[in-house]
């Protein structure tokens, strides 16, 4: 055996055993009593979980942290995220992505699905660094005429193709219209044949905002999910961020096309767009996982701290203490996406891909040990992971992160950061001297 991880509490994605992993390759091959390996990584007491799935991201937009504070969606996307985003250079994208990939390794996270331009810097960076990640390069129209729209979807197709199963299958890609108001219709029927021409996944944002169902609604006379079925954008398998403001009729459609939903909790409430309805898309039959959306919305990329609110806010909305248990929550940020985004990865059992995670237990917050599943959703966040494994490469073990070097990524980060600003003000005006924005 290459690699074992002994002596922990393992939740397989249906039971808690204690047990050894014991991983050759790529993938797992022991989950029983390990005898010998290379390389032991000893767990002894603490908990063993799949890798954890950020179902949606930005992780460019890591740089933005903090950028555009206190502000209604609109404005937030409108006036801050859209305008900078133009003065992002592959550099800092490349030096975004890495900070996002190092937060997600410190965190838990081993896949993770990324919607934003310039993808090929980003599969870089996932293939250097050892992550996994479902990538698309985001088509954002706004004003664009229709021959630099017809650019955008050519390059996001030809990502799509030239990328899809590369870095030794770590990388999958999917068609992303950004949304169905912001892409024109015929840019979207033609974005939804190519997802089916190339056997890949369509990932878009759907009725995240009360303007966004407004504004569907009175240009095409129904409602987003029935707007884009009609133009073909659920033929592909498909999954949609946010869906917070879906009717029934709406969900029962998203279920009938077995189209899932990335649930981004902390990003929604921050922005004030509202609260998904998740309990009632799993009454209707669709598959919901989680996201943390991107850092500027978020503001973490902390999958473990974004399952613990999506399982409050089941209960919570619904006045309902059952809804959403444990063993489910955890599943949606593991097992459920790697279904929807048919990953062989999910769950801790023989011939999976070997992406897992480790807490330590012998902190306050998972003292005691009545229910260490509870402790992991409730209690704890990604500052209680020590180790991250992808693919059968150790990513992190003993809070070292491996593949990265930290210092380098933060100082590469800060620069990035400033250098964003700097042309963004220059351009606009809208630093102070000392560098901060006007209107925070």
């Amino acid at each position: 055996m290459e690699t074992a991880i002994t002596g922990g509490f393992v939740f397989t994605g249906e039971d808690v055993v204690r047990a050894d992993v014991g991983i050759k390759g790529e993938t797992i091959a022991t989950v029983g009593e390990v005898d010998d390996a290379d390389r032991v990584i000893d767990a002894t007491g603490d908990l063993v979980l799949p890798g954890l799935i950020n179902a949606h991201t930005h992780s460019p937009m890591a740089l933005l942290r903090g950028y555009g504070e206190d502000l209604s969606f609109e404005n937030w996307l409108t006036k801050r995220m859209n305008p900078i985003g133009y003065s992002f250079t592959r550099e800092t994208i490349a030096a975004g992505a890495r900070l996002a990939a190092l937060e997600m390794i410190k965190t838990g996270t081993t896949c993770f699905v990324d919607m934003y331009g310039h993808m090929d810097v980003v599969a870089n960076v996932v293939d250097d660094v050892g992550l996994r990640a479902v990538l698309g390069q985001g088509v954002l129209p706004t004003k664009s005429g229709d021959e630099q729209i017809q650019t955008a979807i050519d390059r996001a197709v030809s990502f799509a193709r030239e990328y899809d199963g590369t870095a030794g299958g770590r990388i999958h890609t999917a068609i992303m219209p950004h949304a169905p108001h912001t892409c024109p219709e015929w840019a979207l029927s033609k974005l939804a044949d190519h997802a089916v021409a190339s056997g890949v996944l369509l990932h878009t944002h759907l009725s995240e905002s009360v303007n966004e169902v407004r504004s569907v609604k009175s240009s095409s006379g129904v409602r987003p999910a029935h707007y884009l079925n009609e133009l073909g954008c659920w033929e592909p398998t498909a999954f949609a961020a946010h869906g917070v403001h879906l009717n029934e009729t709406e969900q029962e459609l998203l279920a009938e096309q077995n189209v899932g939903i990335a649930h981004c909790p902390s990003a929604n409430l921050k922005l004030g767009t509202g609260i998904a309805s998740v309990v009632d898309l799993l009454e209707a039959g669709v598959e919901v996982c989680i996201g943390t959306d991107s850092a500027a919305s978020n503001n973490n990329l902390d999958m473990l701290s974004e399952v613990r609110l999506a399982a409050l806010l089941a209960k919570g909305s619904t006045n309902n203490g059952s809804a959403v248990p444990i063993n489910q929550a955890i599943r949606m940020a593991t097992h459920t996406p790697a279904q929807m985004l048919g990953l062989p990865t999910g769950m801790i059992k023989e011939g999976y891909s070997a992406d897992l995670i480790v807490l330590e237990t012998e902190t306050p917050q998972f003292t005691p040990q009545h229910n260490l599943l509870a402790n992991a959703v409730y209690a704890a966040s990604g500052r209680d992971v020590t180790t991250t494994i992808v693919n059968g490469q150790v990513l992190m073990a003993d809070d070292h992160v491996e593949t990265m070097d930290e210092q380098t990524v933060l100082a590469d980060a800060r620069s990035a950061a400033t250098a964003v600003l700097e042309r963004h003000g220059s351009e606009t005006g809208i630093l102070n001297r000392d560098g901060s924005t006007k209107d925070q």
